[in-house]
C-alpha cells in the first residue's frame, strides 16, 4: 500500500513484495544454516549449566554462541552484500530491485540470528513466556514502523521499498535488547567476552574487505554469464575467507569461537602456524 501511494506500479509493488518475502529470504536462509547448526549444539549445554546453577559456565557458552554468530555469519554477510547484484542474478536472473533488497535482507538476517540465539537461550531456561513477549513486541514495532519508514526513506531519497526492511531491523533490535536485558537480570549476563572477541575480529574483517574490493577492481564481478560469475565469486570467496580465517586464527579468535583444537590442527596442516 505504501509503495502504491508513492507511485510504484502494482506490478513493481508485487515484485518487490515477492523478492522481500520469498526470493531474498531463501538466500539468507542458506547463510544462517551455516552458523545455526553449530550454535544449536551449544544450547543444551547452556540449559544444563543453568539447571545445575553453573551461572558462569552458562555465561561463557552464551558468549561463545554470540561470538560464533558474529565471527562466522558477519564475514559471509559482508561478502554477499558487496556482491548482492551478481549473487541475486546467479539465483534468479536480472532484477531492478533484487540486489538492494537482498542487501537489506542480509542485515535483517544477521540481526535475526542474534535474536534466535537469545530466544533459544531464554526458552531453554524455561522462560518461554518472556521469549514470546519479546518476539511479539518486535513484530508489533516492525508493523507499526513499516509505513513510516517507507515514507521516510522516500523523503530522504533512499529507495522507499527498503524502509520495510529497516522497520524489520529496528523490531529485531528491540527484541534482542529486551531479551538481553532479561538475561542480565536473570543470570547477570556479561557480554564482555563477546565484545573482546569482536575487537579481535575487526582486523581480519577489514583485511577481508580489502581483498574483496581489490579483487572486484581488478576482475569485476558483473556483466558476465552466471557460470562465469560463479567462478569469480568462488575465487574471491576463497581468497577473502582464507585471509579472514588465517588472521582470525593468528589473533586468537578461532580458539575462543570453537574452544577445541580442530581449527588448530587444520591450520597446522596448511602450514599457517
Amino acid at each position: 500500500m505504501g509503495l502504491h501511494n508513492l507511485g510504484f506500479p502494482d506490478v513493481d509493488s508485487q515484485t518487490i513484495a515477492s523478492i522481500a518475502s520469498t526470493w531474498a529470504l531463501k538466500i539468507t536462509m542458506i547463510i544462517n544454516a551455516l552458523t545455526m547448526g553449530i550454535i544449536t549444539s551449544i544450547i543444551p549445554y547452556i540449559s544444563d549449566s543453568y539447571a545445575t546453577n553453573k551461572i558462569k559456565e552458562a555465561n561463557n557458552k552464551i558468549n561463545q554462541a554470540l561470538s560464533i554468530m558474529f565471527g562466522v555469519n558477519l564475514p559471509i554477510t559482508i561478502g554477499v552484500i558487496f556482491f548482492s547484484e551478481p549473487v541475486y542474478h546467479i539465483f534468479y536472473g536480472d532484477s531492478l530491485y533484487g540486489g538492494n533488497i537482498l542487501s537489506f535482507a542480509l542485515l535483517v538476517n544477521f540481526i535475526a540470528g542474534f535474536v534466535s540465539i537469545i530466544s533459544m537461550v531464554v526458552q531453554s531456561m524455561n522462560y518461554g513466556k518472556q521469549a514470546c513477549f519479546a518476539n511479539i513486541l518486535g513484530i508489533v514495532i516492525n508493523t507499526a514502523l513499516d509505513l513510516p519508514m517507507i515514507y521516510l526513506f522516500h523523503s530522504l531519497g533512499i529507495p522507499a521499498y527498503l524502509g520495510a526492511s529497516m522497520a524489520s531491523i529496528i523490531g529485531q533490535i528491540v527484541t534482542f535488547a529486551w531479551l538481553t536485558y532479561f538475561l542480565r537480570k536473570t543470570i547477570r549476563l556479561n557480554a564482555k567476552a563477546t565484545l573482546n572477541d569482536i575487537k579481535r575480529l575487526i582486523l581480519p574483517l577489514i583485511a577481508m574487505t580489502v581483498v574483496i574490493v581489490v579483487f572486484n577492481s581488478i576482475w569485476q564481478v558483473s556483466g558476465h554469464s552466471r557460470i562465469y560469475q560463479v567462478l569469480q565469486l568462488g575465487i574471491c570467496g576463497t581468497l577473502g575467507a582464507g585471509v579472514y580465517f588465517i588472521l582470525a586464527y593468528k589473533v586468537g579468535a578461532m580458539e575462543y569461537l570453537f574452544q577445541n583444537n580442530k581449527i588448530q590442527k587444520i591450520l597446522t596442516l596448511l602450514h599457517v602456524k
